[in-house]
Parts: C-alpha cells; sequence; structure tokens
C-alpha cells in the first residue's frame, strides 16, 4: 500500500514538475533587486486591466492605498510560490494594501480563475492577459531596468510597489517572500500594519541519509560528464543547507523558506555570484528524483550549470516515511569535502511564520468508555503542508503547551498523553510555545450506566443501596439505613413514644425499640440503651418491635419532645470516597444548627470537629485516610430560656473510607494470568475482574487478601483485566477504584 502511495505522489510530481521550477539567481543581487531604481517625482500613467469578472482596474493608484502590481506565468512555479505566500500573510488584507496580479501567458479567464482558486485568497485582484498588460508590464520594467527577454528561467515574477499618489518606489523580480515586500514598502510608506504573523520553532525529527545524497551527487556528475560539463564537489557546508532545506520542506514545500525568507537566505558564502537550488518530494530513490529532474528544464539547467563548482545535497525522511530532496549549488572554490557517510536519526528546529503553520488532528473528538479511568491515550498534532497537502508529518508534543477545560475528566502531560479520569467532558487544548498557534481535542468519557440493589438493615447492620455500572463493573454505595445501635455511654434517654396498637409493633415513634411482645419499654441510665420508650398493646404478644430511625449510640429516639427541648438527629446516611465520608440526616423541626462528632477510639469520646448551619443537612468531612474505619454523629441544637441545649443522644454511624487505588501488573501466559501489586494501606482484602470486550460489564474472577493472584483454565483472546481494594467495616464492603489493563492470553 505505501509503496502505491508514494508512486501516485511521485507520478504528480512528474506530471507538475512547472511547480517545481529551480530558484536560481544571481548572488549580488542583480536578479530580483530592481537596480535601475526611481524617484519619487516619475509618475506612469496608469493602466487599465479586467478582471477575471470582468471589471475594469486601473494600476493608477486611489491616493490612499500602495500598489503591489505583480507580472506572472500562471504555469510558474516560482510566480506561484510568492503569490501563495503573499495570499497567506496578514498584510495582504490591509485596507492600506491593494495587491493585483496580471498573467502575462494567457487570456483565458477560466485559467487565471483556477489559479486563483489555489490560494482561497479574495484580498488580491486577479486579472488575465489584456491588450494593456504587457504594454504596462514593459513601462514599469524600464523604469527599474529589469530585462525583458523572453521568459527567463527564474526571473519571474515582477513585482512593482506604487505609492499611494501612483510613484513607482520599487521593482523586484524572481522569487520573493511576503516579509521582504512588506519591508520595502515600509521603507516608503506606513501602511498601518502591524506584525500580526510571529515566527514560531518548531523541532522536526526524522531521518537524514548521507549514503542517498552520495548516490544522487553521482548521478549529478554522471549527466554532467555527459553533457561535458566539469565536476562538481559535494561540499560539507551545502550539505549541511540542503539537509536543513529539507527539514523545512517537510513543514512548508516551496523555494520560500517557512520564516517567510528566500531559499538562498540559508547560506550565502563570501565570493559566489551563483546559487542555485532544486527540490522535490515524494521519490523513493535517488535514481527516481534524479529522473524527475533531469526532465524538467529548470531543474536541469541547475544540474548542468557551467559555472556552478561546489553542490550540497538534502535529503530528509519525516516520520511519516515521506522523502524530501534538495540540492542546493554555489560557484564558490575550494570546496570542503562532506565526509559524512550512511543516515542517522535527527530533529532539526525549523523557524516558521505562524501563518505557515496548518495544525491538524487524527479526529477532532474522541470517546472513552466509562471503564476508561486511568486509560492513557496519545494526543496527535500534525502539520498540513500547505504548498504539498499530502505531506503531514507529525509534531514533538515538546513544541507544545497543553491545557484542559476540566482537569477531573481528562489532563495531556508534556509528552502529549492523555489521562483520562471521570465521566464527563473536557476540551484539551495544544498551543504552539510562545504563540496563540492551537489545536484542540473534545475528550468525553461516558457515564457509568447504573443498576441500583437495596440491601434491607437488620438489627444488627445498617442497611444501603449498591449501584453498580453494567458495563465497566465500578460501584458505590449511599441511601443508608440504620440498624439498632449499640448502646454508648451518656445522658439517660428521656422521652415518651406515643402509643401503639397491632402486633406488638410499635412505629408512632419512629425510634423506640421493644424486644419483648405486647407491652414493652426501655429507658437508660450511663451504659444503657436510652432515648425513649415505645409501648404497645399487640394482640399476638410475641416477637414485638417498634422499628424506625436509629437514635445512635446515646440510644434510640422517642417520638415525644426530649427535656432537652430539641429532638435527637434521625436518618443518618454517609457517602464514602478515598479521602472525604458525606454525612446527611434529617431536618430536626426547631434546631438552630448541628454538631458534627468525630469518635476518639483511643480516648473513648465524641470530639466535636464541626458545627452546620440550620437549613444545612448535609457535612463532608475531609482529609481522611483511605481504607480507615471512622464513626461520626450528629446533634442538633436550639435556644431555649436564652440557653443552648442539645439533643439528648449522639446518633452516629460507623463508615470507611475506600480504599486506595491498586497498581498491578498482569502477566499472561498460556491459558493463565498472573497478577502482582503493592499491599493497599488499610484494604482488607482484594477482588479481580475481568471483561472481553470495552462494551462488557466487569465480572469477578476471585478474591484474595495476598498480593498476588494467578488464575488458569483461561480460554485465548483479548481480556481486560482490574484489581480493586476494599475495606470491610460494619458488615460490608467499601470497594476502591483502579485502572484497567488488556493483555492477550495465548
Amino acid at each position: 500500500m505505501r509503496k502505491k502511495i508514494y508512486g501516485i505522489l511521485s507520478l504528480m510530481l512528474f506530471l507538475s514538475l512547472c511547480f517545481l521550477l529551480p530558484e536560481h539567481v544571481l548572488a549580488d543581487g542583480a536578479v530580483g533587486d530592481g537596480s535601475g531604481g526611481s524617484t519619487s517625482e516619475t509618475v506612469i500613467p496608469g493602466y487599465t486591466f479586467y478582471t477575471i469578472d470582468g471589471e475594469p482596474v486601473s494600476t493608477e493608484g486611489d491616493g490612499k492605498s500602495v500598489t503591489v502590481l505583480i507580472f506572472g506565468k500562471t504555469d510558474c512555479g516560482i510566480t506561484q510560490g510568492t503569490v501563495r505566500n503573499i495570499a497567506a500573510s496578514d498584510w495582504v488584507k490591509s485596507p492600506d494594501i491593494r495587491v493585483i496580479f496580471a498573467a502575462l501567458n494567457t487570456e483565458s479567464t477560466d485559467v487565471v480563475k483556477n489559479f486563483k482558486n489555489a490560494y482561497g485568497c479574495e484580498n488580491i485582484i486577479f486579472c488575465p492577459q489584456s491588450y494593456y498588460v504587457p504594454e504596462a508590464w514593459n513601462e514599469y520594467c524600464n523604469q527599474f531596468s529589469l530585462s525583458t527577454r523572453s521568459f527567463e528561467p527564474g526571473s519571474f515574477p515582477h513585482i512593482f510597489l506604487l505609492d499611494a499618489a501612483n510613484h513607482p518606489k520599487k521593482g523586484l523580480s524572481g522569487s520573493q517572500t511576503a516579509a521582504t515586500i512588506l519591508a520595502e514598502i515600509q521603507k516608503f510608506s506606513d501602511p498601518g500594519y502591524e506584525e500580526r504573523d510571529p515566527l514560531l520553532t518548531l523541532n522536526m525529527s526524522g531521518e537524514e541519509s548521507y549514503a542517498y545524497a552520495r548516490s544522487v551527487f553521482a548521478i549529478v556528475n554522471q549527466k554532467r560528464a555527459e553533457n561535458g560539463r566539469p565536476r562538481l564537489e559535494l561540499d560539507k557546508e551545502l550539505t549541511e543547507a540542503a539537509m536543513q532545506r529539507a527539514a523545512e520542506l517537510s513543514l512548508y514545500y516551496n523555494h520560500t523558506r517557512p520564516n517567510g525568507e528566500k531559499a538562498t537566505s540559508i547560506l550565502r558564502r563570501d565570493g559566489c555570484t551563483r546559487i542555485a537550488e532544486n527540490i522535490a518530494v515524494g521519490y523513493l530513490t535517488p535514481d527516481a528524483v534524479m529522473s524527475g529532474w533531469m526532465s524538467s528544464q529548470g531543474h536541469k539547467a541547475n544540474i548542468l550549470d557551467l559555472y556552478l563548482k561546489g553542490i550540497g545535497i538534502g535529503c530528509f525522511r519525516d516520520n511519516q516515511g515521506i522523502w524530501y530532496w534538495v540540492q542546493y549549488f554555489d560557484d564558490k572554490q575550494p570546496c570542503v569535502p562532506l565526509t559524512e557517510n550512511g543516515s542517522r536519526q535527527v530533529t532539526r528546529p525549523v523557524s516558521i511564520r505562524s501563518s505557515v503553520v496548518n495544525l491538524s488532528v487524527d479526529e477532532t473528538a474522541r470517546e472513552f468508555s466509562c471503564s476508561g479511568a486511568g486509560t492513557t491515550a496519545a494526543f496527535g498534532i500534525y502539520n498540513l503542508n500547505r504548498a504539498f497537502p499530502y505531506s503531514r508529518p507529525q509534531l514533538n508534543p515538546g513544541d507544545f503547551d497543553f491545557t484542559s477545560s476540566n482537569a477531573s475528566v481528562a489532563t495531556a502531560g508534556a509528552d502529549g498523553t492523555i489521562a483520562v479520569g471521570e465521566p464527563g467532558t473536557a476540551v484539551i487544548k495544544a498551543t504552539i510555545k510562545k504563540s496563540a498557534v492551537s489545536v484542540s481535542l473534545n475528550v468525553t468519557k461516558k457515564e457509568h450506566t447504573l443498576k441500583d440493589e437495596v440491601i434491607a438493615p437488620t438489627k444488627t447492620e445498617q442497611g444501603y443501596t449498591v449501584h453498580t455500572c453494567t458495563v465497566c463493573g465500578y460501584s458505590f454505595t449511599d441511601s443508608y439505613v440504620p440498624a439498632v445501635p449499640e448502646a454508648e455511654p451518656g445522658s439517660p434517654g428521656e422521652g415518651d413514644g406515643g402509643a401503639g396498637s397491632g402486633d406488638g409493633n410499635s412505629d408512632s415513634s419512629g425510634n423506640g425499640n421493644s424486644d419483648s411482645p405486647g407491652n414493652g419499654s426501655t429507658s437508660g441510665s450511663d451504659g444503657s440503651l436510652g432515648g425513649g420508650s415505645s409501648s404497645g398493646s399487640g394482640g399476638v404478644g410475641s416477637g414485638g418491635t417498634g422499628t424506625g430511625t436509629v437514635g445512635g449510640s446515646g440510644g434510640s429516639t422517642g417520638g415525644g419532645s426530649s427535656q432537652s427541648g430539641v429532638r435527637n438527629v434521625s436518618g443518618l446516611t454517609a457517602g464514602s470516597k478515598e479521602k472525604t465520608i458525606t454525612l446527611s440526616w434529617r431536618k430536626v423541626s426547631g434546631a438552630k444548627g448541628y454538631f458534627v462528632y468525630q469518635r476518639n477510639n483511643t480516648k473513648k469520646k465524641w470530639v466535636k470537629i464541626a458545627t452546620v448551619k440550620p437549613g444545612t443537612t448535609t457535612y463532608t468531612v475531609r482529609k481522611l485516610k483511605p481504607g480507615t474505619a471512622y464513626r461520626f454523629a450528629v446533634k442538633a441544637y436550639a435556644t431555649k430560656n436564652k440557653k443552648q441545649v442539645t439533643s439528648k443522644s449522639y446518633t452516629s454511624v460507623d463508615v470507611a473510607t475506600k480504599p486506595s487505588a491498586v497498581k498491578f501488573t498482569v502477566t499472561a501466559g498460556k491459558g493463565k494470568a498472573t497478577f502482582k501489586w503493592s499491599k493497599v494501606k488499610g484494604a482488607t482484602g482484594y477482588t479481580i475482574y475481568y471483561k472481553r470486550k470495552e462494551t462488557d460489564a466487569f465480572r469477578k474472577l476471585g478474591s484474595t487478601k495476598k498480593t498476588s493472584f494467578t488464575k488458569t483454565g483461561l480460554d485465548s483472546g483479548k481480556y481486560i483485566f482490574t484489581v480493586r481494594a476494599y475495606k470491610t467495616c460494619g458488615g460490608r464492603k467499601y470497594m476502591g477504584t483502579s485502572a484497567a489493563k488488556t493483555v492477550k492470553i495465548n
């Protein structure tokens, strides 16, 4: 498949070599410098051209704008490159600069229209050749002493800069950049343009082949010998420049460098009078690229130039496997021979204008299963070459700063690796360092699909609801319903429960308890169950119990008012995470607030840890240790007779924080998997889960209290495993979370 793609690339290059015309200039600036000059008093009469829409346009200025007048050929590669660079600039949009392109090689409106469409720029006025175009071109060339001889290779385009009063100020020819043109304009006018196209640096990694360079060099001298030309020398300094240019082509395939400068700015050595460059992309071998160059008149002319003495050859393959080729010539002697051979992996810094950068990603959004907690994925960032769209090298993540709109859902490290966290959506943004150029990726982690199971309370165990994800097996518990608490040392419980009736069951108090048939009551002093009484006249008279909300460690609360004047708290529940416990309870009528207590088991007493304002019936205890059992209680308080009074009894709940995540390894064998991990502090044991597909729910594979586990008898194929620590407290398990790992069982 790759060979087929490269074959297509090579064929396209071969068929469009007019796009690849070489750069060939005189090093002293005679080409592209407008040596004739002009005075500010000179005025050239305005000429009228016609746009591709048939509208007339005059070369004469409007008294407000600078005019950039471009004469060129639509099939000239250097003209194309120059127009492309101008079209990509910011200043072309300035209302103080007017740009006109006039074709010298075609009267076809369709040809010029297609030429315009290649650049997608509405700020340049495009005109096919008409009666006055050649006449105007000759007039401006004469003004600046530029040659009008029959379309010499490398001479086009011709660019003339006119001030707002129609005075010709500068003439340029050959390859030009938007930056150099703007610099010339700013010498005679202030177009009100500020630099908005800063230079950035991207580090391009790939392979350089000196072996290929030497092969190309051998073919060059073979062709020169066949045509009676003297031998060139393979120069070390020129080759280094060519290698750098080849890396630059991976970002912007043009004789204009990515930083906006001419190709010849890469190396201009003292004493040189001639410099030339050939470039190509997509060819797989030295023979193939030389065949393409020798089939093009402009490239061939450089290769066989009688006056050139030295050559440097660049061969760079980007991280997507595409080769970029450069020949860089000059006429300096003596040359310093190249000593390198073979190939090497390199990273070359490339200076590039922000307008030339064209960032892209494989996908603008990525979705992860709810089981993806702890999953990592690469954020691949590429540059789509504006001058050759088949070139799309991956960029170095070290050149970017990464930010997340929601760090709890996803983050990106310095190496571009995305780490997935909680369910939700986050936007990961990659911005080139010290710039505003960026690209974004939307990351979504699916919500859990929960199935609920209600566990009823008993006399000794509290009830609760277990929520389990049917996709990944994640679970948590809440909605706790207290059991009858054990007695706590404290104040005698007092209060009158309402009368009960029925089969020995009293629930009017919601808090009393009677284990005796029929009429039953409880009262307490220090150390006994207190807090209220219940009574009932049951017909059956056996097994009657008063049921209701737990009174807590100080006793169960009666339904009547207590001597303190404020009822005991009821409905206390606890939700657990690794380092937090969230307490919730029912509102107590008349309460002015609530006191939250934590049990100090060492000193065997309650310690007040928080005061909660009225109207709030929740409190989160933070900075707790994972995998640790705790006991919390809540009392209501009120003001009676200008004194603060509290509930007589503590309403308490036993709970544990979830253990920390297990960091495990799994080794696949023949029909088996072996798991190992470090001990998780506070964990009672560990449960191993598996599934075969991302969309499946996790199933239990086994449990252990050790730090290793081996499962045999597994079928071959892909498995997704996770290991979770659990903490047992009050007869129930508090399950931690963990990342999932995928392995293949043989």
